[in-house]
């Protein structure tokens, strides 16, 4: 026993004199002693929902399953609310159209910028969520944008003019922007790394709920009173988030140790040893520590390849039509003619993709981000090519009747579209971003990446009723397919494999640069 202790003062002596050596942010950090590293006594012998995975044999501390239900909520608070706003633009735009009550008018001109003003709003918020990320820690960003989000809404159900309204989705896009960089870092900082993917499907998951409530209650209530629900709701998350820890890694890097370890310990469970990890940690980040905040350090080699690598990905997938599919399913439903009240359809969509949501994280912990995302791609091209090969036979007139005995038709490849998306693309951004982005440069990369992601989702929403005017509906699909038959491709020839893999492992592996040879 003396000898156990008397290895760790070492251990911890040494970590704690390098951390405080040449500290870039001038914050003293407190030494790491010999209690911070032991493991606490057992107060919770409970098994249902512990892990007991042993590290010696796959390298893993264990962990409670039910206390990583913690960075399911951060996560998943918005996707929540991203899919409250992407749900309101399916149903509110018809709702508005209809009114004769309504306070303006919404015309053609203005119907791409009702569908992409949150998408701008998110460009901006990206832009600056890393720097408030990096001043007020991951929880009071997830926390008090929450406030500002519900607000925006009230500007959205009591609009004086359409300029009003679209300030109003422009500041909802703004805030949800803002907490995407925040929860990105949160599930790469908090998540246990064998369950990482099934913990960012849940932005995905919980983003398809707020699509699906909006579905469901717009089918029933006029705009109005469906952006008083999306304003009142979000409260219910700002109470949950009040009891949920801090990011460890963001604690290390204040210098407050003992608050580091300790939502570390609640992260994991009160009764699991969390010893191996947390020097893992502090370890990582005096390595790092020089280049934490250097935009300089983005534009390396080392580091322009993840950025690079995303980069394409995020493109890719943009461009699979899953962003026009989530705006415009009552428009698409409408067009095709399917014979179906396009609002039951968008129902019947959004329930199969939220099923899909659940079970598509296990298969990519499972599988591993790379096979996923091939059978998910795949899986949409497919779906998209035989729509795009029905609109083209349906506007042929001599063609027509081939088509005619299959009107459900529409409604079965856009579910199997989505279900698609659900398995693997949809999610795959939090995790890779999460994953891939080094801790060197992850304040600044992560807003710039998010910055991308919703520009070109922007885009899409902007130059989609173009493209059906210049190639209609049939071309436009075929262009679809063929960038999820490019996403699979590219996935499987180029992107690396992180299944179950540490932030550290990963970034030796991305970066190709021993970190551990920098302190020697």
């Amino acid at each position: 026993m003396h000898n156990r202790l008397s290895t760790a003062t070492k251990i911890t002596s040494v970590i704690s004199t390098d951390i405080n050596e040449d500290n870039p942010d001038g914050v003293s950090v407190p030494p790491i002693t010999p209690d911070l590293l032991r493991q606490p006594k057992r107060s919770d012998t409970s098994p249902v929902l512990t892990r007991v995975d042993d590290a010696g044999k796959d390298g893993h501390a264990p962990y409670r399953l039910l206390n990583q239900f913690m960075v399911v909520i951060m996560a998943g608070s918005n996707g929540y609310l991203w899919g409250a706003l992407t749900g309101f633009t399916a149903m509110g735009l018809h709702s508005i159209k209809t009114d004769p009550e309504a306070p303006f008018n919404v015309t053609q001109e203005y119907q791409s910028l009702f569908g992409g003003g949150g998408h701008l709003g998110s460009m901006a918020g990206a832009l600056t969520g890393g720097f408030v990320a990096e001043l007020l820690g991951r929880k009071r960003v997830l926390l008090l944008y929450i406030l500002v989000y519900m607000g925006a809404w009230l500007l959205i159900a009591f609009p004086a003019s359409l300029a009003m309204f679209i300030t109003g989705r422009l500041i909802t896009g703004f805030v949800c922007g803002t907490r995407h960089v925040s929860v990105y870092m949160y599930v790469s900082e908090c998540a246990h790394p064998k369950i990482r993917a099934r913990i960012g499907t849940s932005v995905q998951c919980c983003q398809m709920l707020g699509v699906l409530l909006n579905y469901i209650l717009g089918s029933y209530l006029p705009w109005r009173e469906l952006a008083i629900i999306n304003a009142c709701l979000p409260l219910l998350l700002f109470i949950a988030i009040l009891f949920i820890p801090e990011s460890p890694m963001w604690l290390i890097a204040k210098g407050r140790m003992e608050a580091a370890r300790a939502s570390l310990q609640r992260l994991r469970g009160r009764d699991i040893d969390v010893s191996a990890e947390f020097q893992d940690m502090t370890s990582h980040f005096q390595n790092t520590k020089s280049s934490l905040t250097s935009w300089k350090m983005i534009f390396r080699f080392s580091y322009l390849k993840p950025i690079f690598l995303l980069l394409i990905m995020v493109i890719l997938r943009q461009f699979t039509g899953f962003v026009v599919i989530l705006y415009y399913a009552f428009d698409i439903f409408r067009e095709s003619g399917i014979g179906m009240n396009p609002y039951h359809g968008t129902m019947i969509l959004g329930s199969f993709q939220f099923v899909a949501y659940l079970v598509g994280g296990y298969i990519m912990d499972r599988l591993g981000r790379r096979r996923a995302i091939v059978v998910s791609a795949s899986v949409m091209g497919v779906a998209e090519f035989s729509l795009a090969i029905f609109y083209f036979l349906k506007s042929q007139d001599h063609l027509e009747h081939l088509v005619i005995f299959v009107p459900w038709f529409p409604l079965l490849a856009l579910m199997i579209t989505m279900i698609g998306f659900s398995l693997g693309a949809g999610s795959i951004i939090v995790i890779s971003v999460g994953e891939l982005v080094p801790i060197q440069i992850k304040n600044k990369a992560t807003g710039l990446i998010n910055f991308f992601v919703t520009g070109f989702a922007f885009t899409i929403l902007e130059v989609f009723f173009y493209m059906v005017d210049a190639i209609q509906f049939y071309g436009t699909f075929w262009v679809f397919s063929c960038c999820c038959f490019g996403l699979a491709l590219y996935f499987h020839f180029v992107m690396p494999e992180t299944k179950g893999e540490s932030l550290s492992q990963i970034e030796r592996k991305v970066t190709q640069t021993n970190l551990d040879s920098k302190c020697s």
